[in-house]
């Protein structure tokens, strides 16, 4: 059964393992994945972690903060083996939920400019391309793609 909800203390050790492999450089410290954790429940004005999970195991997660106007996705992942099942969908629906309930009015994202994945993943999402900065990321080098969705 696919299930999510705010990421728990069990949750820690695998979202940290995630990070490391998948994000490098990028990736969040397990200090800073407790720091957005402590906040949890706070959902408006606050950053926080939705877990996706199915049969209990965590196949995914995503990093957001919602305010007053806007929502800004820090990170979506799903895990390889669950690419393409849905559970990114699921995640943005839940978001989008949670933009109405709040009146945020758009959500933001940005993306590395050859992360196609991310970004054919965002375009079936209904996100469009706002903005682009130039040699934004570093190791590797690489320009960052602005999305943005309004909420209807």
């Amino acid at each position: 059964m696919v299930n999510i909800s705010f990421a728990k203390t069990e949750h820690i050790d695998l979202i940290s393992e995630f990070e490391k492999e998948y994000f490098n450089s990028e990736a969040y410290s397990k200090e800073t994945i407790l720091d957005i954790m402590k906040d949890n429940y706070i959902l408006k004005n606050n950053t926080n972690i939705f877990v996706i999970t199915d049969n209990e195991e965590l196949v995914g997660y995503i990093i957001f903060h919602i305010s007053d106007d806007f929502t800004d996705i820090y990170k979506i992942f799903i895990r390889d083996k669950d690419r393409r099942s849905g559970y990114g969908h699921l995640l943005i629906e839940q978001i989008l939920n949670l933009c109405k309930r709040y009146n945020s009015k758009k959500i933001m994202v940005e993306v590395r400019k050859n992360n196609i994945f991310a970004i054919n993943f965002y375009e079936k999402n209904n996100f469009k391309l706002i903005s682009e900065r130039l040699n934004y990321y570093n190791d590797p080098k690489d320009d960052a793609l602005i999305y943005e969705r309004i909420v209807e």
